[in-house]
């Protein structure tokens, strides 16, 4: 009842924050609900929006879609540019990171909105593709980008954002492998499945995002690099059912639904465009419909079982990570 009265009774607000001189960054911000909340940040006026996407000419498309369709936008005030960030790639994510530490003076958020929903079965860096680039890749960038947003925060006294974009779909997830034994790897588990793999495993994979945030931002918290005034917030978030590049190979039921229930891109893409200007009320928090609202998580998420299971994918994340790069998970 919760989500059918969301889809039809509320409305995201449209963010109003002044970005002066800030720099911001939208993944998968070629198209879609990426797209949409990179139009809503360009008009607040930001100094950097960085459109990070996997094909550089798409990406060139949206920044001239953005200039010719948005009347708030003035070059004079906000450069607007393109970014290659591949996230099936764990090389091209080390890449970007390692640009954005070399190239930017400041950055003042990064909204991890890159995401897939497939329903063949296709494997990424040894894991499958849902798995790979919703939950490894997204959390192998922030872990890779916390050390410059802590050096910004630090030398400019802000609080720079971290927000990911998940979904509402993580409450209605069977994650039937998390009842795979100890000492076998869960995520091994969800890479063998049958050769069509169904709508569950984007589910999965949102619900997998929620309990590694909640057990990585105690883990950033405890951390003395997370105590001071200027800090990193970090937040997660759901933008609703929308009509989007996602599931593009969806089934008929789902192209009825969309028809009836789903959001247009441009109101999806303000719940997104909030995460990236919260305050540091939404900090380790759940965001619906653009607020914070822990209300909207799952009970499972907020369960002990929910908190354990988190930490077991922590651990099997840090791992994969130390692989990547030696190191990378010290200091959190």
């Amino acid at each position: 009842m919760g989500f059918l009265y969301s889809q039809f009774f509320v409305t995201p607000s449209i963010p109003k924050t002044d970005l002066t001189n800030q720099i911001l960054i939208i993944t998968g911000s070629n198209t879609g609900l990426g797209l949409t909340a990179a139009q809503h940040i360009a008009r607040l006026a930001p100094a950097r929006l960085i459109l990070a996407v996997r094909t550089i000419s798409k990406g060139e498309k949206a920044r001239q879609d953005i200039i010719d369709n948005i009347p708030e936008y003035n070059p004079s005030r906000t450069s607007i540019e393109v970014w290659q960030l591949d996230m099936s790639s764990f090389e091209s994510v080390q890449a970007f990171a390692d640009k954005c530490s070399a190239e930017l003076d400041r950055l003042d958020g990064i909204s991890l909105n890159a995401g897939i929903q497939t329903s063949t079965l296709e494997l990424m860096e040894g894991y499958e593709s849902t798995i790979t680039v919703n939950v490894i890749s997204t959390f192998l960038l922030a872990i890779a980008l916390l050390p410059t947003l802590r050096a910004s925060a630090r030398k400019h006294k802000t609080n720079p954002r971290l927000s990911i974009v998940s979904s509402e779909t993580h409450a209605w997830a069977s994650f039937p492998e998390k009842a795979t034994p100890p000492g076998h790897s869960i995520l091994k588990a969800m890479s063998d499945p049958p050769k069509r793999i169904s709508q569950a495993r984007y589910m999965d994979s949102k619900l997998i995002q929620i309990l590694v945030f909640r057990h990585l931002h105690g883990l950033i918290v405890s951390s003395s690099n997370n105590k001071s005034d200027s800090k990193v917030i970090l937040n997660i978030l759901n933008p609703g059912f929308c009509y989007s590049e996602l599931g593009r190979d969806g089934n008929v039921m789902q192209d009825v639904l969309r028809f009836f229930l789903a959001r247009t891109q441009e109101v999806g893409g303000r719940p997104i465009a909030a995460g990236l200007v919260a305050s540091e009320k939404s900090d380790g928090k759940y965001m619906h419909d653009g607020v914070v609202d822990e209300g909207a998580l799952s009970a499972y998420v907020k369960s002990d079982d929910g908190a354990e299971m988190g930490k077991r994918l922590w651990e099997e994340l840090r791992e994969i990570y130390e692989g990547v790069r030696a190191g990378i998970t010290e200091g959190l």
